[in-house]
């Protein structure tokens, strides 16, 4: 019966495991998630807030400090255009792990916002959920934090 019962388990465990393990359906996940992530901090720097809420699943909701729950595209898209200074700046996306399984992946990395001379505006971290609609990788569920000190109001 013991050994019926560690069968069990090691066939369970190893069919659990391998529903992530073929990736190939989706492409290189981690490849493609650097990409999109790239080109976020590239449209950042250029403020094309139409740009980055297309990079967002419709049903998309943003975690942003200091501000409440954004959802949808249309209001990730506001909450962009008003995000954006005056200042030109550069937007830098470092990803430090990219996971998959399935149709999902999750992202967890580091941003940095500079100034023009090269001074930091912001620095922070992120975790971000994607998910694989409509054949593209788009963010579903992202959250993003200062390292910043707050600012006094």
């Amino acid at each position: 019966m013991k050994t019926n019962l560690r069968q069990l388990t090691l066939v369970l465990v190893f069919t659990a495991l391998s529903g992530c393990a073929g990736q190939h359906k989706y492409g290189d996940v981690s490849s493609e998630i650097h990409g999109i992530s790239k080109q976020q901090g590239e449209m950042i720097s250029k403020r094309d807030a139409v740009g980055i809420a297309g990079l967002y699943t419709s049903s998309a909701e943003i975690y942003p400090p200091n501000v409440d729950l954004v959802k949808g595209t249309q209001d990730i898209q506001r909450y962009w255009q008003s995000s954006f200074s005056d200042e030109p700046v550069t937007a830098s996306v470092m990803s430090t792990e990219i996971e998959s399984c399935g149709d999902m992946a999750w992202e967890v990395g580091n941003y940095k916002i500079a100034a023009v001379d090269g001074t930091t505006v912001d620095k922070g971290k992120y975790v971000t959920i994607w998910k694989f609609q409509d054949g593209k990788w788009k963010l579903h569920r992202d959250i993003f934090n200062s390292d910043l000190p707050a600012t006094p109001k």
